[in-house]
């Protein structure tokens, strides 16, 4: 299967219906990124970058040549204040907070989520395209058995998770 310019696709986004090679998926991934951050990096500011997980880790590597150029300071994982803290909290952990959230449960979000439309399966191959290594933080047991069933309906309904994020107007706001 092919991307839409015509060569070999290496990742496809069933939720979305598309396809992409390396090249067109970078591009993507980089823009989906960056548009989510419109409005909430202020120019010459402290940024920080919680790099623990692989989803911080690819925030930096998409974020930071564009916060340079907007004359911010970057740092990783800060022990200072910092103006803006930027999170790799993705899709996955979106759809866990907003169902958690709608059980009762209290949802602690702090920084900035510009991953959060954004897959393991996205964020994983970004990574492996530009050699990041990390990992996801471990799952307590209730959060894994969710992210299995959610991962078992969004085979058949493809985009399930989208909804489910969408659903939740403080969950999507950009």
């Amino acid at each position: 299967m092919a991307c839409s310019c015509g060569k070999k696709s290496i990742i496809e986004l069933s939720c979305e219906n598309k396809k992409f090679c390396s090249r067109c998926f970078k591009s993507y991934f980089e823009r989906k990124v960056l548009n989510s951050l419109r409005g909430h990096l202020p120019s010459k500011s402290m940024v920080g970058f919680d790099t623990v997980s692989l989803g911080g880790k690819v925030a930096f590597e998409v974020i930071q040549p564009f916060a340079l150029n907007a004359r911010n300071e970057c740092v990783k994982n800060p022990s200072e204040k910092v103006d803006v803290l930027i999170v790799g909290t993705c899709l996955e952990d979106s759809v866990l907070n907003v169902l958690k959230e709608s059980m009762g449960k209290t949802v602690q979000q702090n920084g900035i989520a510009p991953l959060k439309r954004c897959s393991r399966k996205e964020i994983e191959c970004y990574a492996g395209m530009n050699s990041i290594i990390g990992n996801w933080p471990e799952l307590n047991d209730f959060d894994s058995v969710l992210l299995e069933c959610l991962e078992s309906i969004e085979e058949k309904h493809p985009g399930i998770k989208y909804a489910i994020v969408n659903s939740r107007k403080e969950w999507c706001e950009d």
